[in-house]
């Protein structure tokens, strides 16, 4: 019988042993395009163990394609007899053929990414401190900052480029 804190039983846990507590959006912003229609990033707001507080700029594309991979690493675990249960992965819509993105499609999105990472991150502790979440919350290079003029508290960008963000962030 294997010991409990085995690396193979628990490598979900994070190196830096630090996991989200929860994350939230806090609005969206869009996306310049080279074609016609528009597309949005979302801005997640995310509260660590380590009483940090980050900032996330994530399409809706990126947030589809955690949940499949979050789908299949369980369920392949599950599968293996590492899991004795099946851990909760809740669904988002998804995409659907031919229909445009509008302000209204972003808004109703913004909705539903708020009830899948409550639902996620609500759930099973092991879901919250999985590497696979932990790198798709973590800070990259595009992502906003806080930022540190005059007692505001607007965020950054982060990027170069002029991607027309809106007020959500200062230049």
């Amino acid at each position: 019988m294997p010991l409990l804190g085995s690396a193979d039983r628990y490598e979900a846990l994070s190196s830096c042993n630090d996991s989200v507590v929860y994350a939230v959006v806090s609005g969206f912003v869009e996306k310049k395009q080279k074609y016609w229609f528009p597309d949005y990033l979302y801005v997640l707001e995310i509260y660590w163990t380590s009483k940090t507080t980050t900032y996330a700029k994530r399409s809706y594309s990126d947030i589809i394609t955690l949940q499949e991979q979050l789908l299949a690493y369980f369920s392949e675990k599950y599968d293996a007899g590492l899991l004795k249960s099946p851990v909760y992965v809740p669904r988002l819509q998804g995409k659907k053929m031919f229909r445009q993105n509008s302000i209204d499609l972003a808004e109703q999105r913004e909705a539903e990414i708020q009830n899948f990472f409550r639902e996620l991150l609500g759930g099973n502790p092991l879901v919250s401190s999985n590497k696979i979440v932990i790198d798709f919350l973590s800070r990259r290079h595009s992502d906003p900052t806080p930022s540190t003029s005059g007692g505001d508290n607007h965020v950054t960008s982060g990027e170069d480029d002029d991607d027309g963000d809106d007020v959500l962030f200062d230049r």
